[in-house]
Formats: C-alpha cells, sequence, structure tokens
C-alpha cells in the first residue's frame, strides 16, 4: 500500500488540525483519501499538553494514520474518501465534520 501524507494543517477559525492522506492498494488496484481533524481540545488532552509543538502533533499524525489504516484496513478502499474526526464534545466532533466535508467539496 502507497501512503501518501500531506502536512497537518491548523485551522484558526475552528481551533482544528486536519489532513489528507492518499492511499494506494495496488492489490485492490482503488484508491481513497483519508481525511483526519482534531479538535485543539482533543489533542491537548490526548498529549497532555497545553501547548503542543511540532514533535507532539507530528507524532500524533504518524500513529493515527497507522491507527486507522489497521482499524479500517481494506474497508477503506470502499468509498472514496474516509472521515476521521476526534474531538472531546459532541459540537467539536460536528465542527471538524463540517470542516472535513468543506475540505473534500
Amino acid at each position: 500500500m502507497e501512503i501518501v501524507k500531506s502536512t497537518l494543517h491548523r485551522d484558526l477559525m475552528t481551533d482544528s488540525y486536519w489532513a489528507k492522506v492518499n492511499l494506494h492498494s495496488e492489490k485492490l488496484h482503488k484508491e481513497t483519501s483519508v481525511f483526519l481533524c482534531a479538535s485543539y481540545e482533543y489533542l491537548s488532552n490526548t498529549l497532555k499538553k497545553n501547548e503542543l509543538d511540532a514533535k507532539s502533533l507530528s507524532a500524533w499524525y504518524e500513529n493515527t494514520v497507522t491507527e486507522e489504516i489497521i482499524k479500517n484496513g481494506d474497508s477503506l478502499f470502499l468509498k472514496p474518501n474516509h472521515m476521521e474526526v476526534r474531538a472531546v464534545t459532541d459540537e467539536g466532533y460536528a465542527i471538524g465534520l463540517s470542516l472535513l466535508q468543506k475540505k473534500i467539496a
């Protein structure tokens, strides 16, 4: 499987971080994109830091991409886009989902 990760972006309007990961399966002859979003609050809680640094964010990004691929496997290729939102509250989840939907459109 070929994995091409974009840079982890910060969206100041939503106080969230997001990224797009393109996956290509030679075995299935299919491609898909995984869109990830995490609220600042979620990352702060998960990483146990009030100030998020590039090293911690990068490690979280790498681990999350690996988690999603392992958890979903070939089912990721059933749709052209897969979205994963990490947030502490329902409102944060809705904001993250809306952000990713705009990025896909």
